[in-house]
């Protein structure tokens, strides 16, 4: 079986999300579930455990350089 992976819903621009992966943003596409609160369930592109980025900026790009936040 496979974990459920919930996101925040304001992570999720335009059927996809951003991962921060070796300091650049990361554009995977995702395919959505049941929502939850201000949750949504990721069905298909993530496995878990990912750096998820949290609303995205509109400008963001896949390969963007980016830095975690403390």
């Amino acid at each position: 079986t496979r974990p459920v992976v919930m996101v925040p819903a304001v992570a999720v621009k335009d059927g996809a999300v951003f991962v921060l992966l070796d300091g650049k943003a990361v554009r995977r596409a995702v395919k959505t579930g049941a929502t939850s609160g201000q949750s949504v369930r990721i069905e298909e592109g993530l496995i878990g455990g990912e750096d998820l980025i949290i609303a995205p900026p509109a400008g963001l790009h896949d390969g963007d350089k980016v830095r975690a936040k403390a």
